[in-house]
């Protein structure tokens, strides 16, 4: 298993600072790479997985702020990926994390599906990163209750 963790400086862009954490999970190293370099860039602590099974193994070590998660992965895909966290939210009567879908799949029951699965929102690929950074945001508010 290859977990990539890129920390960054302690700096504050608006009401985002460093001491907010995402979860990129996605089977595409580019892609990974391409989401970890913005999100660095905009203060985050970025912690990266490849697999929905390391994704899951990731926020058992490790409880994010937000998981962006790929729908289409191997060795585990985006959707059981996100029924387990949920799952293991429930049981241990934890706070549920938002989790933001990742997909090329655009249609109305494919982002059902997602919602089915317990993720909270859902972003078509290829993603704007002006929409990721405010769709974070946006869920970071929300997980706060200040929706």
């Amino acid at each position: 298993m290859t977990l990539a963790t890129y920390d960054t400086a302690s700096r504050s862009t608006g009401s985002v600072t460093a001491l907010h954490s995402v979860l990129v999970c996605d089977d595409e190293e580019l892609v990974r790479w391409s989401l970890t370099e913005h999100l660095r860039g905009e203060g985050y602590n970025v912690t990266a997985a490849k697999n929905g099974l390391e994704c899951i193994e990731a926020t058992a070590r490790s409880v994010p702020d937000v998981i962006l998660l790929d729908l289409k992965m191997p060795v585990l895909d985006g959707l059981e990926a996100a029924r387990e966290i949920r799952r293991r939210e429930a049981n241990r009567s934890t706070a549920r994390v938002p989790i933001i879908a990742l997909s090329a799949e655009t249609s109305a029951q494919g982002e059902q599906a997602t919602l089915r699965a317990g993720m909270d929102m859902f972003l078509s690929k290829p993603v704007s990163l002006d929409l990721l950074t405010a769709t974070i945001a946006e869920a970071l508010t929300r997980s706060r209750g200040v929706a």
